[in-house]
């Protein structure tokens, strides 16, 4: 996560500088944890044919009720 805020959007002040080592540690960790888990699995993951595939559930999340906004221009 960003220094400044919890919630994840990118703009240009997303800099190397703000990072927090801690989450980037964290997330390594994490990353780390299920690739091993997965790698030492007594089975392989199940696969899905294209048509098998579960269907998308609906968008969750601040984007899900976001409207459509049109340009504005600068003054």
């Amino acid at each position: 996560m960003l220094a400044g805020g919890s919630f994840t959007h990118h703009t240009n002040l997303d800099t190397y500088e703000r990072i927090c080592e801690e989450d980037v540690r964290e997330g390594a960790v994490e990353i780390a944890s299920a690739a091993y888990a997965l790698a030492m699995a007594g089975q392989m993951l199940p696969q899905f044919k294209d048509a098998d595939m579960p269907k998308p559930g609906p968008e969750l999340g601040p984007r899900a009720q976001a409207t459509a906004v049109g340009h504005v221009p600068a003054n």
